[in-house]
């Protein structure tokens, strides 16, 4: 007995000389790129296979992890669903259609549709949306407050339609500017201006203004409107060509609501990890509140995660949105690599590869971390400004697998060359590991 706790004593000892080791070179390693110097850095790298650390550079400190936290989201997401429910739902004297939301956000969505949906509602029925009088917050908490006019900061909602934004596009055959959907089209004031931008929305109405002189776009433009739930059954039955009756939803229980679920399962979570879009990530929260608790509140969800994960997560998590818009939001190098460390039990390595962002090859990573040979970075990016962090999986030169964290907050030059600085890093951490 004595001799084996020895060994034991000899190995831990050894490693954290190594681990001591390491992290001195990743120290010199940092302090030799420029676009790093001044910033604040923690770094967290763990082996895959063992769970054992490798590297820690201040990882016990808090830092904001911008879009990072849609790692908490998609964990949480992949511990409530096996499959996605996209709506409740009761057929009524098989002529009346009633359903109800569970905060599903890819109804006729621009980039992300769920075609099955759609098809479901198309059914010879007539149409009852039962209206839950739940009032959301249409922002999360610290969340900036002239951000409305953006794309990543469309409204929460609990039933998105169309992504809860119009998009602007000039028609291939008139060059006029039209919208999708056109309900918008009468909601356009045209300008043409050498000192305005694009495109402009009104702060407390549906009205935007679009500067003709400055539309050098070919792709469309995409900017939220402001919601409410006579909005959505008017944009719905337009694009049905059919009534949608609205009713409040009363609590009835001889009522069996069914569920239709959807089998986009991988387009959502590829667009919330490869394409970043926030009010995916906000729309999961509520619909894990309204399955676990009856009601829209990502704060239900939130308090509920972090109870659950304190089994694993070595430090309180500072949690406020899905997304990462908030500055709100902290959260320490170690806890993220626990959350990918989670996550990779629950999907595989099939899973990381075919949903995270691939380096050099697929979503916010795409133009950074090539190789000739086959990809090694498979990340989720998180940028605020000044402030830019990437965790994920990293694939050493001997084939083994690691996860990492690296956290840059409160940087003074471009996020493109703080990009570059962290490929630099990773690129040695692949040729030491």
């Amino acid at each position: 007995m004595k001799v084996f706790t020895l060994i034991i004593c000899c190995l831990l000892n050894i490693f954290f000389s190594f681990s001591q080791k390491f992290n001195k070179r990743i120290e010199r390693k940092i302090k030799k790129i420029e676009s790093l110097e001044g910033a604040h850095i923690a770094i967290s790298l763990m082996d895959l296979k063992s769970g054992k650390k490798l590297a820690a550079i201040d990882e016990d400190k808090y830092m904001n992890p911008a879009s990072n936290t849609k790692l908490l989201t998609f964990l949480a997401s992949i511990n409530s669903f096996d499959s996605i429910p996209s709506i409740k739902y009761f057929i009524e004297n098989d002529t009346i259609l009633n359903f109800k939301s569970t905060g599903f956000p890819l109804l006729l969505h621009p980039i992300y549709q769920d075609l099955n949906i759609l098809k479901f509602f198309e059914n010879d029925y007539h149409l009852v949306y039962h209206n839950s009088k739940e009032v959301i917050p249409k922002f999360g908490p610290g969340w900036s407050w002239d951000d409305y006019n953006y794309y990543f900061s469309s409204e929460i909602s609990k039933f998105p339609i169309y992504g809860n934004a119009v998009s602007f596009y000039k028609d291939s055959l008139s060059s006029n500017i039209e919208t999708f959907p056109n309900f918008f089209n009468n909601k356009l004031k045209f300008i043409d201006r050498d000192d305005e931008s694009i495109i402009k929305r009104n702060k407390e109405k549906n009205f935007y203004t679009i500067n003709k002189r400055n539309w050098k776009i070919k792709d469309s433009i995409k900017m939220p409107f402001i919601t409410s739930d006579s909005l959505f059954t008017n944009l719905l039955s337009l694009a049905l060509n059919k009534r949608v009756k609205i009713i409040d939803e009363k609590y009835n229980s001889k009522i069996n609501w069914q569920t239709l679920y959807t089998n986009y399962d991988e387009t959502l979570y590829k667009a919330l990890l490869q394409n970043s879009d926030n009010l995916i990530a906000e729309s999961l929260l509520l619909m894990i509140s309204k399955d676990k608790f009856q009601s829209f509140d990502r704060n239900l969800t939130i308090e509920f995660f972090k109870n659950e994960w304190s089994s694993f997560l070595e430090d309180p998590l500072i949690w406020v949105d899905g997304s990462g818009v908030s500055r709100y939001n902290l959260i320490t190098s170690r806890n993220l690599i626990s959350v990918l460390f989670e996550i990779h039990k629950k999907i595989g390595w099939k899973g990381v590869s075919n949903l995270f962002p691939v380096g050099g090859i697929s979503g916010t990573i795409k133009d950074y971390f090539k190789l000739k040979n086959k990809p090694f970075i498979f990340a989720k990016t998180g940028t605020l400004r000044n402030n830019h962090n990437l965790s994920g999986y990293l694939i050493g030169k001997s084939k083994k697998k690691l996860i990492f964290s690296i956290m840059i907050n409160h940087h003074k030059s471009s996020s493109t060359e703080v990009k570059k600085g962290i490929a630099d890093l990773l690129f040695y951490l692949r040729k030491k590991l």
